[in-house]
């Protein structure tokens, strides 16, 4: 099911669901034997969920601003003699 997903709809999921798509396929890649198809076809199902959870990672962090400290105003203590 993961593998037969383009990219165009992988894009459409929430990182919640691409999350969880990649566990399933990590899982696939390490229960399948290296150099047979079900595996080739399982890594390139973790990469391409990969590299959609990196986009939308890297497009959620540039739309919502890093919280920043909010400096407390500096009270001046009086000075002497006035």
């Amino acid at each position: 099911m993961t593998y037969r997903m383009s990219c165009e709809q992988l894009h459409g999921l929430t990182i919640r669901e691409l999350s969880a798509m990649f566990k399933t396929a990590r899982k696939a890649v390490i229960t399948t034997r290296p150099c047979t198809a079900e595996h080739a076809e399982a890594v390139a199902a973790m990469r391409r969920i990969a590299k959609v959870i990196a986009y939308k990672d890297a497009q959620m962090r540039a739309f919502v601003p890093a919280p920043r400290r909010i400096r407390a105003p500096r009270i001046r203590p009086p000075k002497p003699g006035l």
